[in-house]
């Protein structure tokens, strides 16, 4: 059975379908489930999560996934979707080649189709997973041992996870599960390098790319014009930081030039993990010396968010500029998140 086909709304929390709304912990059981079975690595979710509007940074998608913290309904809901879609295209994949990916079944779980007595139906799966009939469920674990998350006792006053601006954890919430083996995942993140070692890591996974000092292509510039579009600003860039230089790959507008690494705005916004917001330059201590800004072309507004390559490592930046001071709202930021999302899509397929 795969889950996406049969119903892939029993996932999500907040379901048209469903009655009831799905506990947090079994829907971040079942899902990590489903990624383990359908060999996805977790960096490939975080860019389709962050394609469809997510505002959770890489770890938190990856310890989410890992049970180590719960997210709120919209989180959870969007890396569903993500996994989704993930699932729909490998399908739509080995339709034409057979045995390329393993087919997705949960243990304990047969289709509604299926024979004998351990074939569970449609309905039994919505009912298990909406919290209906305890009893029954307590009676037939055995059928579907692997639905129901596997406390000891149902952690109802866990807090959900709160995100601050960056996309990460506001507090640590301590979800600890003695003996429980949770789904193994695959992932490309890595946590700490010391900083010659980091930095040599992402050059490789820049260079493996081929991006850098690439010719101009069509699918990165039909980004950055509709980023200039949405935004009204004066040019949009995606650019790449090499060792010592920033490299542009596209540009819309007549701000977008390579320039000295320690001159870029966009080495700046690749040393963290979230959209970096610069509403005047003239008047923040990190750029007001800037040549960029002192002098022409006179930078003044500039808001970037990071681009990963191979290993989750940050290359580079979508970005946005303009020539006036400009405010930038929270459905702004989520907008170029949107499209770094898209971006990141298309350095996945370079």
């Amino acid at each position: 059975m795969r889950l996406y086909q049969t119903r892939p709304e029993a996932l999500c929390s907040n379901a048209p379908a469903a009655r009831h709304v799905i506990n947090a912990h079994d829907q971040q059981w079942l899902t990590a489930q489903v990624l383990s079975h359908s060999e996805i690595p977790v960096d490939d979710v975080w860019v389709r999560y962050v394609a469809l509007g997510g505002i959770a940074d890489a770890v938190a998608i990856a310890a989410y996934l890992h049970g180590h913290l719960i997210l709120d309904t919209m989180q959870r809901d969007l890396i569903t979707h993500a996994i989704n879609e993930l699932l729909s295209e490998a399908d739509n994949t080995t339709d034409n080649h057979p045995g390329d990916r393993p087919e997705v079944e949960l243990p304990g779980l047969r289709s509604s189709g299926g024979s004998g007595s351990d074939a569970i139906t449609d309905s039994e799966f919505e009912r298990i997973m909406m919290g209906q009939d305890a009893a029954q469920d307590q009676a037939n674990s055995s059928r579907f041992p692997a639905f129901r998350a596997p406390y000891d006792h149902e952690p109802a006053g866990t807090p959900l996870l709160a995100l601050n601006e960056k996309g990460q954890p506001q507090a640590d919430v301590g979800l600890a599960r003695p003996g429980v083996s949770w789904p193994p995942l695959q992932t490309r993140l890595v946590s700490m390098f010391n900083p010659a070692e980091a930095e040599n890591r992402r050059l490789e996974a820049l260079r493996v790319t081929r991006l850098f000092d690439s010719a101009p292509e069509e699918r990165f510039d039909r980004i950055t014009r509709e980023a200039q579009q949405t935004f009204g600003t004066s040019s949009a860039t995606i650019s790449f930081i090499g060792r010592d230089r920033q490299f542009v790959k596209s540009s819309t507008g007549p701000l977008g030039t390579d320039v000295p690494r320690d001159k870029s705005f966009c080495s700046h916004t690749i040393a963290e993990d979230r959209t970096l917001v610069i509403p005047d330059a003239t008047i923040d201590s990190r750029f007001v010396d800037n040549l960029l800004v002192s002098e022409t072309p006179r930078i003044r507004f500039y808001a970037g968010h990071p681009l990963t390559g191979p290993g989750g490592w940050r290359i580079g930046a979508l970005c946005i500029l303009d020539t006036e001071p400009r405010s930038f709202s929270e459905e702004d930021r989520r907008k170029l998140r949107i499209l770094a999302g898209l971006t990141q899509m298309e350095i996945i397929n370079a």
